[in-house]
């Protein structure tokens, strides 16, 4: 389950990696990483192409102001980086009545049926206040109503104030059919055209595989 510890870190680095050494080899060295710099990490692994993978890096302060080594592991070259900081809502299913959610006999290797998805939003300055707002009751109404959602976080960039991200996840392929079907996100979704300074973009269909 999803520990206190998890959900009190404010700083998300995204790394998105391609694999080229042995995956089993590669979570076990993530692993140790991941002791040894005090970050909770998840991987994220591509449905469509398992060399492709998002390494999601929670850490209690700014990465930039951590003065520690950290290097990959061997067998996964770099291809890009994001940090970003916790912006509220945090849904988390683990803390909803639907269920617990990253609870580890829930998976060996990647779960069957459970999806990813990563969206990516960039906001006018003018409309920052009136999109985490409207993130704030969407989020609000998946948790009451959307019991396949399993994750909705919502993330600000530390570099790019205009550029956030949502961090979603669904029990199955229907929970994400479903949630784009919902009156509250057909109302955001309507209005992102008046916030948004160019269209959405996303990575989606990907498992979770260590965390």
């Amino acid at each position: 389950m999803a520990s206190p510890d998890f959900m009190a870190r404010v700083y998300l680095k995204l790394t998105w990696v391609k694999v080229t050494g042995s995956d089993a080899l590669i979570l076990t060295s993530l692993a140790t990483r991941s002791t040894s710099l005090e970050v909770h990490t998840e991987v994220l692994q591509s449905r469509d192409d398992a060399a492709q993978w998002i390494l999601c890096d929670y850490y209690f302060v700014e990465p930039k102001a951590m003065l520690v080594d950290d290097t990959l592991p061997v067998g996964l070259e770099p291809l890009k980086c994001e940090t970003f900081h916790r912006k509220h809502p945090t849904v988390e299913a683990s803390a909803c009545s639907s269920g617990h959610w990253l609870s580890k006999e829930d998976f060996v290797g990647p779960m069957q049926d459970a999806l990813y998805y990563a969206v990516f939003f960039d906001i006018a300055p003018q409309h920052l206040l009136a999109f985490e707002h409207g993130l704030i009751t969407e989020a609000q109404a998946i948790e009451e109503l959307e019991p396949k959602t399993a994750r909705f976080h919502l993330w600000q960039s530390c570099m790019e104030l205009s550029r956030w991200v949502v961090l979603e996840a669904f029990r199955e392929a229907a929970g994400r059919e479903e949630h784009s079907s919902m009156p509250h996100y057909l109302k955001v979704r309507a209005q992102l055209e008046e916030w948004q300074r160019s269209p959405r973009t996303h990575d989606s269909g990907y498992s979770l595989i260590m965390s």
